[in-house]
């Protein structure tokens, strides 16, 4: 299902009364970046005492370690990922893709935490020393040691541009602890297939690092699709504005719906890729309509509807269907502006119903102890995640490069 609207629409609410019935049915994510609809989800679970069918993780307050991402699958979703999400093409950039991929493999290879990847890039430092150490002879070992003689510019040309897309995540210490100490982890599929909800409130955390890290759970869920073929719940709100809209995610809505794929996407407005927005509402079975300003949406959405309740006379001239189709157009670009709030359009199978949400009262809305309710839910539930264990290289290490170094003063 795919949600449009404005800030204060109604969206949201008509959002959550959709997963609110499936929870406890079947397991799922749900991807807040702005803090809208997790809180609110958290309050409905609480009212309903479904808090045992839910785990709650707030992005900027975590402390505790709830390792998901691990590279015990293809890598090439962690690899493509931030590329996706910064807007580089892998095909027209070979050499950022290449070190990329081979920084992956060697904190695969090296069974050291997805984290270490900055240190990869940094022959420098003792983590890099420790990775060769536990890394197997092959090919792989040879090019990183190769990267121990780089000159200064060599290492600012070839392996700057990756090492710079890397740091701007890695280095998160939430990202830090969503990544497991190995690569045999199954938590975050262990989770939905026991049918829990994991929810990810993303509003306290950095921006960069929450589309980062939203661009990888969506990867994870379709490959869940692919692998399990169970039905689960993909909820990601801020589609569009947070660029987590993307060519793969537009494929999947098509392709894997029959093996359970169930989306539910919220935006505010259509921005992105124009193949990968055609896509997308073509192939969404759902769409939900809600009070609408910007006009390229706009122009979408009042095509849509228009020609989704058109009935065209069997002879007509050509000028004729041309100035109905307009016409129709203008009425629901019209319609769309001046919707109030909770009422939407609803287009299903061809056709397009004007529709209004139920007035609904949310739960603890009139309640001054919620906050310290709040509090207390979410302690509960940290303490069932593991403390943070610190994987580092051992003490008396030292640094590759110093190595060299020494080895040179010797010999002269």
């Amino acid at each position: 299902m795919l949600t449009i609207g404005r800030t204060r629409s109604g969206k949201t609410y008509g959002a959550i009364t959709s997963i609110m019935r499936n929870v406890g049915r079947m397991g799922g994510v749900v991807l807040d970046p702005q803090s809208s609809i997790a809180p609110m989800l958290l309050k409905c679970c609480a009212y309903r005492k479904k808090l045992d069918q839910i785990v709650y993780l707030s992005l900027g307050q975590i402390n505790k370690r709830f390792g998901i991402f691990n590279l015990r699958d293809d890598v090439r979703k962690y690899v493509r990922a931030p590329m996706n999400a910064r807007g580089i093409d892998f095909l027209s950039s070979p050499l950022i893709y290449e070190w990329l991929r081979d920084a992956h493999e060697l904190v695969k290879q090296a069974n050291v935490p997805l984290h270490y990847l900055p240190q990869c890039f940094d022959p420098e430092l003792i983590e890099f020393n420790w990775m060769m150490k536990r890394l197997p002879e092959g090919r792989l070992k040879q090019k990183w040691m190769s990267t121990v003689f780089f000159s200064a510019k060599q290492r600012r040309d070839e392996l700057g541009p990756a090492l710079r897309l890397v740091e701007s995540y890695a280095t998160d210490t939430d990202f830090q602890l969503l990544c497991a100490n190995d690569h045999t982890s199954q938590v975050l599929y262990e989770a939905i297939a026991n049918r829990k909800l994991v929810i990810f409130e993303g509003g306290h955390a950095d921006p960069q690092t929450v589309q980062m890290i939203y661009s990888l759970i969506i990867s994870m869920m379709i490959e869940f699709h692919r692998m399990y073929a169970i039905s689960a719940i993909t909820c990601v709100d801020e589609l569009c504005n947070y660029n987590l809209l993307s060519r793969e995610l537009a494929v999947a809505c098509a392709a894997e719906v029959k093996h359970g794929f169930r989306p539910f996407f919220l935006t505010q407005a259509l921005t992105g890729e124009e193949e990968d927005i055609e896509l997308l509402m073509q192939n969404v079975q759902l769409i939900d309509c809600y009070a609408i300003t910007g006009q390229e949406t706009l122009k979408h959405l009042s095509y849509i509807i228009s020609t989704a309740n058109l009935v065209i006379p069997e002879m007509t001239m050509e000028g004729v269907h041309q100035a109905t189709v307009v016409e129709q157009e203008r009425k629901a670009a019209r319609g769309l502006l001046q919707l109030p709030p909770g009422a939407f359009v609803r287009i299903q199978n061809g056709r397009a119903k004007w529709l209004k949400n139920r007035k609904a009262r949310m739960p603890f809305s009139n309640d001054s102890s919620w906050g310290k309710k709040r509090r207390s839910i979410l302690l509960k539930m940290n303490e069932q995640y593991e403390s943070p264990e610190v994987i580092a290289p051992p003490s008396d290490l030292e640094p590759l490069l110093e190595r060299k170094k020494r080895k040179g003063r010797s010999k002269s």
